[in-house]
């Protein structure tokens, strides 16, 4: 577990992209990877199914950094980018790898605690 009270104060951005249809599209996203995988502020990123195309999860040590990482980004991939959504996430619980650990017992277990009744088990 990670005590999030122990770490100096960080702004965290999370980006939700949907990409422009583009034959240019795969290698573009070659090079938004390997931005994403070198860049030290990223926390998670990655393809996601749903509305958005891309989730990115970021961590800087002030609100101008990451306004300043915001407006590079947007002119580095602006050409693929089709919407682009910037909220800044405050953590209200403390952060937990347990959470990537956990097996299908707990996760069973867990749930039939806090299922309401009506649901059934």
């Amino acid at each position: 577990i990670v005590d999030v009270k122990k770490i100096s104060h960080r702004v965290i951005r999370v980006d939700l992209v949907t990409f422009r249809t583009s034959q240019a599209l795969p290698k573009r996203l070659e090079g938004l990877k390997k931005y994403l995988n070198d860049a030290p502020f990223v926390l998670f990123s990655g393809k996601t199914r749903g509305g958005y195309d891309w989730i990115t999860v970021k961590s800087f040590l002030s609100n101008e950094m990451a306004d300043n990482e915001n407006d590079i980004y947007r002119n580095l991939f602006g050409d693929i980018i089709q919407t682009y959504e910037v909220y800044d996430f405050v953590p209200q619980t403390e952060a937990s790898v347990y959470a990537l650990t956990y097996t299908e017992e707990e996760y069973k277990k867990f749930l039939k605690e806090w299922a309401p009744p009506f649901i059934g088990q």
